[in-house]
């Protein structure tokens, strides 16, 4: 009788157990994803105010405006806070960007092409070297992040995406009015 009740016991538990991390998988991974999107877009639409920079009050004037990786790096290594990321690392060269962190001396790297799409800004093609990094933040929801803010920043200035030439370290927005 007292196997029994043991073996009851600690089925239960483990029962409990498998239940509540289901639950976290399926409750906490979605909310955590959906944080760092959010905070991604913040962060890109924060660099893009500041590299595209429009006098108060009124909006950025229609032009060519170039974004440069030590500019967007600096910036960003400014914000960066915790003690497990070592350096932010921000690449632009001909064929595409790339944008992570390194930490214990490892890169985890999202890369990906911008391109000028019916006057909006897309990344294209995006990935990541990171499983884990993949797994918090997938390769198309950084994407998503990184549209939404430099879109919604073109937008606010009624400015209209028409090209994007890339360097090596800069990014040169091409845009007129919407």
């Amino acid at each position: 009788m007292q196997r029994r009740t043991w073996l009851i016991g600690i089925s239960s538990i483990l029962g409990l157990c498998i239940l509540s991390c289901i639950a976290i998988f399926f409750i906490f991974v979605p909310s955590l994803r959906d944080d760092i999107q959010i905070e991604v877009a913040d962060a890109v639409g924060t660099e893009v105010s500041r590299q595209l920079p429009a006098t108060p009050g009124q909006q950025l004037p229609p032009g060519e405006y170039t974004i440069t990786q030590e500019a967007l790096q600096a910036s960003l290594r400014e914000n960066v806070e915790g003690e497990s990321v070592d350096d932010v690392v921000i690449r632009i060269n001909t064929t595409g960007i790339e944008a992570g962190f390194t930490s214990r001396g490892r890169e985890a790297i999202y890369t990906g092409t911008p391109a000028a799409e019916n006057g909006r800004f897309v990344l294209q093609d995006v990935d990541t070297n990171s499983g884990f990094l993949g797994y918090l933040l997938p390769a198309g929801d950084f994407a998503d992040a990184v549209e939404t803010a430099i879109n919604r920043y073109l937008d606010e200035n009624a400015l209209r995406l028409e090209n994007i030439r890339l360097d090596t370290g800069e990014m040169v927005l091409v845009t007129s009015a919407t």
